[in-house]
């Protein structure tokens, strides 16, 4: 029992230690073009997924396939468009993280994922119909609140801050609305 609890406190905490500590490798690449940094990333995610999958989740992979081969044609018409909408999505997340960390601030880009959850929230209410009960609503308006204090720098900053936060609340909605396959492996398609 203390070994699960162990773990579950260091899967908690193992994450704003990473988050806290990611500016010491991004001061090093402030050297090389945002395009440079994208094509890197993502060839090391690619490699990197694609090992896991074919490694770890191969079960999960055919039945993704089978899944897929079994769709109506115009539901993998569908599937395909979300498909490269969401490659779109998060490779334009990235790129524009990339780029304000390397030329506008890296307080423009952790304000990003400041202003994530607030836009993810506004996108899930305007385009999933999703329902917000009043202590939502609430929480919502405090978050706006406090971001809306935290948003008194440049307003180039704000704006690069809401652009990546979009992109990526937008692709947390796509993941949302494609149902019935494996987000790990769907990852590595979009990729």
């Amino acid at each position: 029992m203390a070994t699960a609890k162990t773990k579950y406190f260091i899967a908690g905490i193992l994450p704003y230690i990473i988050w806290g500590t990611m500016s010491i490798p991004l001061r090093n690449i402030k050297g090389f073009p945002p395009q440079e940094i994208l094509y890197y990333r993502i060839f090391v995610s690619i490699l990197m997924v694609w090992t896991i999958i074919l490694l770890f989740r191969r079960d999960a992979l055919k039945n993704d396939v089978n899944f897929f081969k079994n769709l109506t044609s115009s539901s993998k018409t569908k599937f395909l468009l979300l498909t490269v909408l969401s490659a779109f999505l998060i490779t334009g997340n990235w790129f524009t993280y990339i780029y304000a960390v390397n030329s506008v601030s890296l307080k423009a880009a952790a304000f990003a994922y400041m202003v994530c959850p607030l836009i993810t929230a506004l996108c899930g209410f305007l385009i999933l119909k999703e329902q917000l009960t009043s202590t939502k609503v609430i929480a919502l308006v405090i978050a706006f609140v406090s971001i809306a204090l935290l948003a008194t720098g440049s307003l180039r900053e704000v704006l690069w801050a809401v652009l990546i936060a979009s992109f990526y609340a937008v692709y947390v909605i796509v993941l949302k609305v494609i149902k019935d396959i494996d987000k790990f492996n769907f990852l590595g398609v979009q990729l």
